[in-house]
């Protein structure tokens, strides 16, 4: 089937040519391409539209790029786009006649969209006799500003009525993030495992000394809804000498700076910055003892902000975890992972206390979650689960 795929993908040509000097996060990406590959492993055609994201100042006339992978030829197209910041509802309205111009030439039979956004909103109708299928990766009412606060909530409202309501499926990454009155027909996605992980990780059996600090690393953002502030707080009620390791290309928001300051002497913290990902993923599987995540858990139901993608390259290193609620996912993930309780840092002190006290059995499980990952949530795993969907989708339509 011919599949238009809606996401901020950046394709290697276009990295190379209008990005190579920037540092962005890469996450949704590996993901976004993650998924195109599944679709195409179940033998699909899939077309990436993309509006790429709104850095460098830049203007980019129209271009097609095609990428080649084992599972076949992804295409990538991208309308003339202003890359400069408030631009962003014109690149979409460029990239809405270029759909609509596809579209009508060759129709698709499928549309598959990141998230609930304007964009969303904006190019649905286009497909309306086509299956359409919402990627849900971040709850549209997520409290991501420090304090949980949520901008513009009624203008999310409408927007989040208005996919719901003409979504056939969903690739949800969480168990919450949707229920059954929203979408009934939904498999979960989370993350996609992909080349760059499974040619860089190990299955040696971690272990720590009590004569060397233990150290921790944490990827990603800094910011509020990162939970840096949680992290630095428990930092200082934990007794055993660490090696904290920040791998961002984010530098620290400036409330929490004060927080950083007093880090007791026994810990060290180092900012590393950014690292390509399967440089990064390497570092992981050769240094960490212990992986952090602490994203908060946004204001919204349980399990229902989303899932944070670090968590599955985190998972594939088989190295213990600790982490917040929000990455919970199903009882054969939850088992092998240490959850600490509601954002508080004395929970997370006590955990991270608790996995060097009996690390281990940690160890044990961490190297248990590592091959569920890698079988349940590579290319392979999550194309025959997406192919189940997209048949459940087909006859019911027909």
């Amino acid at each position: 089937m011919r599949i238009a795929y809606y996401t901020h993908y950046i394709g290697p040509k276009m990295n190379q040519i209008h990005f190579k000097d920037q540092k962005f996060s890469l996450a949704a990406g590996i993901k976004s391409q993650g998924i195109a590959r599944a679709l195409l492993l179940a033998g699909h055609d899939v077309t990436i539209y993309s509006v790429a994201i709104p850095i460098g100042n830049k203007d980019i006339k129209a271009f097609t790029e095609v990428e080649v992978f084992p599972e076949g030829k992804l295409t990538i197209k991208y309308p003339d786009l202003h890359l400069y910041s408030k631009r962003g509802p014109l690149n979409e309205l460029r990239l809405h006649k270029l759909m609509r111009k596809d579209h009508k030439e060759n129709p698709y039979d499928i549309f598959v969209y990141y998230n609930i956004m304007y964009g969303s909103c904006m190019h649905l109708n286009l497909f309306k006799n086509a299956i359409r299928i919402l990627e849900y990766e971040d709850n549209i009412f997520n409290k991501f500003l420090e304090g949980g606060k949520r901008k513009l909530t009624w203008l999310r409202k409408i927007e989040n009525r208005y996919v719901l309501r003409n979504s056939d499926g969903a690739f949800a990454v969480s168990m919450g993030i949707l229920n059954d009155q929203e979408i009934k027909d939904r498999v979960i996605t989370p993350g996609v495992i992909n080349d760059e992980v499974k040619e860089s990780v190990s299955s040696r059996i971690n272990t720590i000394s009590k004569d060397k600090p233990v150290r921790l690393i944490i990827m990603g953002g800094t910011g509020w809804d990162k939970g840096t502030d949680v992290l630095f707080k428990a930092m200082c009620l934990v007794e055993t000498p660490c090696i904290l390791d920040i791998y961002s290309n984010i530098s620290l928001y400036n409330s929490i700076q004060s927080l950083y300051d007093t880090m007791p002497e026994r810990h060290k913290v180092e900012f590393k910055g950014f690292k390509p990902h399967r440089e990064l993923i390497q570092i992981l599987d050769r240094e960490a003892d212990i992986l952090l995540c602490t994203t908060r858990n946004l204001g919204v139901r349980p399990q229902g902000a989303g899932f944070p993608s670090k968590m599955l390259d985190y998972s594939a290193t088989g190295r213990p975890i600790v982490s917040s609620e929000l990455a919970m996912l199903d009882d054969e993930f939850n088992q092998c992972v240490t959850y600490y309780e509601s954002d508080s840092p004395e929970s997370l002190a006590a955990k991270i206390e608790e996995v060097i006290a009996n690390y281990d059995n940690k160890v044990q499980k961490a190297l248990a979650l590592q091959q569920i990952v890698l079988s349940q949530y590579t290319i392979e795993g999550t194309s025959m689960k997406l192919q189940s969907l997209i048949k459940k989708l087909v006859n019911k339509k027909r």
